[in-house]
């Protein structure tokens, strides 16, 4: 099922799969999310959980018990329940069965929420668990804005601009899995031209930023796209060589190291929920239009 928000200024649809993100657009038509191109890569904003990234060997290790979890976990491929709508608002619940047990023992409940005010869509997670333990999990959103907004665009039209600048150094990457090694990507500066070659090497892991907002814009172009994750300690940015996009994707989390076997409670990038407590997070999208220097 499809739900739509609706202001003035955006429309917003949501898919009860993975009560993912499916479309943004603005009042004049133009859509600033990926529609979706299973030739090129099929989803628009998956919600990763209980994973961010990959485990070694797609295997992680709890209580000398080993688990097996594919990439970024399994939420975005589940069926969420539909807990309310409105025009401006609408919450999804996902909660453990049989099936996920077999790959997260673990009982949880996890809500999202989607709010639509003025040219702003906000999402918020929210966590929590009868456990009498601690709950080790990761969560992180993945959404792809579409570098398209007039004919004929290409990547190599649009930019990163970050809140503040940055030396900014990217985990360096091998078949997804953390190496221990960093490179710059840029350095004093608060923009970064998007281009192929960036991401020939896999996504951009950032673990070291003090931005907590990026907008995406394009070259002499008044609009841009900003992504607000304050209190997101990760970011990930990604695209495919050549596509249409990028994704930027804040983190509670990230993959594993190469070679990791430890106990999943230890894993780098974990976070823990004790008993009782609740875990929440929310970051924002916002479509805006201000003068833009030349770049």
């Amino acid at each position: 099922m499809i739900a739509t928000l609706i202001n003035p200024k955006l429309t917003v649809e949501i898919d009860t799969r993975g009560a993912e993100l499916l479309r943004i657009r603005s009042s004049d038509g133009c859509d600033y999310l990926w529609p979706g191109d299973p030739a090129v890569w099929a989803d628009r904003a998956p919600l990763l959980f209980p994973i961010v990234g990959g485990l070694w060997q797609n295997t992680y290790r709890l209580a000398e018990r080993a688990f097996i979890l594919e990439q970024h976990g399994f939420a975005r491929q589940m069926p969420f329940e539909l807990h309310d709508l409105s025009d401006r608002h609408a919450t999804y619940v996902l909660t453990d069965t049989a099936v996920t047990r077999l790959q997260y023992p673990f009982a949880f409940r996890l809500e999202v929420r989607y709010s639509l005010e003025g040219a702003t869509v906000s999402v918020e997670y929210r966590l929590t668990h009868p456990q009498t333990e601690p709950l080790p999990f990761s969560i992180g959103a993945h959404p792809g804005f579409l570098c398209r907004w007039q004919a004929g665009d290409t990547m190599e039209h649009y930019y990163l601009e970050w809140e503040k600048t940055e030396t900014a150094d990217a985990h360096v990457l091998k078949n997804g899995y953390l190496t221990g090694e960093r490179r710059c990507v840029f350095e004093g500066r608060r923009q970064l031209p998007l281009k192929a070659e960036l991401f020939a090497r896999e996504a951009l892991v950032f673990t070291t930023h003090q931005s907590r907002s990026v907008r995406l814009r394009r070259r002499d172009d008044s609009r841009f796209v900003e992504v607000e994750f304050k209190g997101f300690p990760f970011l990930g940015i990604w695209s495919r060589p050549g596509a249409s996009f990028v994704c930027i994707e804040p983190w509670y989390g990230f993959s594993d190291p190469v070679g990791y076997i430890g106990d999943f409670s230890e894993k780098p990038g974990i976070q823990l929920l004790e008993p009782g407590a609740v875990f929440s997070c929310c970051y924002r999208i916002k479509i805006g239009q201000e003068i833009d220097p030349i770049f």
